[in-house]
């Protein structure tokens, strides 16, 4: 859940700045917003070992749910980032405008306009972002610890110890909390839709 609402932020503040900002450097950023998708989830989880192992201020979030959370938002940052940037490239930028010249600053537009508007998108990514890291072994496996251990991983415990039972039981768990996340994340968009 972390994962997700922190990849709703991310994403979609990568997106903005790509497609509402004049920023010189915003096509260099949407180039590397596709970069996760180049390169295998095990390389880009040793990459991330590498960093945080090799910098010495972030040897300590070695382990911790913030560095699988940081982990799940660069690897679903390509899919998130463009969904959230084909939604924001169908809204005109007359909305902003107008909130601006009555006077409201840019977060209040952003929170009140912006986000309000693109609540399904928001929350289709934030769905996917979730089905993606309660799935993903590749980009956590050398980042988990015996103390902090994701349900994949854990998964992936079993079936190396040829407990196929187990293994299959904490697969139709990651399958079930998918689902109810899929159908709350529908019925808040279908609620937030409505009152558009």
């Amino acid at each position: 859940l972390g994962t997700a609402a922190a990849a709703i932020v991310v994403h979609s503040l990568i997106a903005y700045i790509v497609v509402r900002t004049p920023y010189g450097g915003r096509r260099l950023l949407d180039f590397v917003s596709w970069l996760p998708f180049t390169v295998p989830g095990i390389i880009l989880g040793l990459a991330l070992l590498w960093l945080f192992l090799g910098v010495g201020a972030l040897r300590p979030l070695y382990g911790t749910t913030a560095l699988l959370v940081l982990a799940g938002i660069v690897a679903g940052m390509p899919l998130g980032v463009q969904i959230i940037r084909s939604g924001l490239l169908q809204l005109g930028g007359e909305l902003e405008e107008a909130s601006r010249i009555a006077g409201a600053s840019w977060w209040t537009t952003y929170r009140r306009i912006i986000l309000r508007l693109m609540m399904p998108t928001l929350l289709a990514v934030g769905m996917i972002t979730f089905v993606g890291t309660a799935r993903n072994i590749g980009s956590f496996a050398l980042l988990t610890t015996s103390a902090n251990r994701p349900l994949s991983i854990l998964q992936l415990d079993y079936v190396a110890q040829r407990k196929f039972e187990e293994a299959v039981v904490v697969a139709c768990i990651i399958m079930l909390v998918s689902l109810a996340g899929a159908l709350l994340a529908r019925l808040i968009g279908l609620r937030s839709g409505g009152l558009g």
